[in-house]
């Protein structure tokens, strides 16, 4: 379902930009990274309608770091876009990126997580949150009978408490929906697939008699460690 919805959500976005822009201009994409699916979908969406329409693509990758980030802003500033669309998982970083393109007078779409000012692409984080646990709940109570030991949530604090309500509103709404919670348990991914791995291995050897586990990630890339962990402790 994450992948559709990648899918979905570059398609809308690349449609929207042709409405808006016509042939012979010149944008600029700072992708949130290349490690997963959705990051490659978005440059893929991004190449191929620019050279559909004669458009010049100026590209940058912010890797999911603030700083890379903001040096991508300092230097597709300097080469003069007319639009740029800004993918930045820092959320501490935000005003400056947006005093960089401010100064430079060229306007941006924030995509995912919000900048200050900008007008803003992306899911709603709280509602998808809520939707992902309930959507749990009913599998906890047709499969284990209404109760879980540990819920798990793999956050990426420095996007900030708007995005990470991905996660948190899923364990609310398993409360909410009468789920019997042992405990919760927050881990940082920090938005990489390896780090996830290994810091839910450390959790699962940590636990070694937990049976009944659930996991919510902020996006694929730590869902592919968290799974990983598991696949590789034989406890997936």
């Amino acid at each position: 379902m994450k992948k559709l919805l990648s899918m979905v959500l570059v398609l809308v976005l690349v449609l929207s930009l042709g409405a808006a822009l016509a042939e012979g201009h010149t944008i600029a994409l700072a992708n949130i990274n290349e490690k997963g699916v959705f990051g490659k979908l978005v440059k893929m969406g991004f190449e191929n309608a620019c050279e559909s329409r004669g458009w010049e693509l100026l590209y940058a990758d912010n890797n999911s770091d603030g700083q890379t980030a903001v040096s991508n802003a300092e230097s597709l500033a300097l080469r003069g876009p007319e639009f740029v669309v800004d993918m930045n998982v820092d959320a501490s970083v935000g005003q400056t990126i947006m005093d960089i393109f401010g100064a430079a007078d060229i306007p941006v779409l924030a995509v995912d997580i919000a900048l200050p000012g900008a007008p803003f692409f992306g899911i709603d984080s709280g509602a998808m949150g809520t939707f992902n646990g309930e959507y749990m709940a009913e599998y906890i109570k047709e499969n284990w009978d209404g109760e879980v030991d540990y819920c798990v949530l793999i956050t990426q604090i420095a996007s900030g408490d708007e995005v990470n309500k991905r996660v948190r509103n899923c364990a609310v709404a398993l409360e909410d929906c009468g789920i019997k919670v042992g405990t919760v348990e927050e881990i940082e991914g920090q938005n990489d697939t390896a780090v996830a791995q290994t810091r839910f291995t450390d959790f699962l050897t940590a636990h070694p008699d937990a049976q009944k586990i659930v996991v919510f990630t902020i996006n694929e890339n730590t869902a592919q460690g968290a799974y990983a962990a598991a696949v590789t402790a034989n406890r997936e």
